[in-house]
């Protein structure tokens, strides 16, 4: 898997990294990303994919981050 330095402003960028690496490489890694990501589509998203493990910064204005 080619790996991108920096910062990127396209979300679906996420959803094509995850999709594009196998399983084995899912287990072996943590993705750690901004609050950039922190839509309720891509933590659905996550939370649905067995293997994937994350840390995600979430802003505390959006609803489901207060609950």
């Amino acid at each position: 898997m080619q790996t991108r330095n920096g910062s990127t402003r396209d979300v679906s960028t996420l959803e094509t990294t995850i999709a594009q690496m196998a399983p084995d490489e899912l287990k072996q890694v943590m993705l750690v990303m901004d609050k950039e990501f922190s839509s309720r589509k891509n933590i659905n998203m996550l939370l649905e994919r067995e293997g994937v493990r994350f840390l995600l910064a979430l802003p505390l204005t959006l609803g489901f981050t207060k609950r």
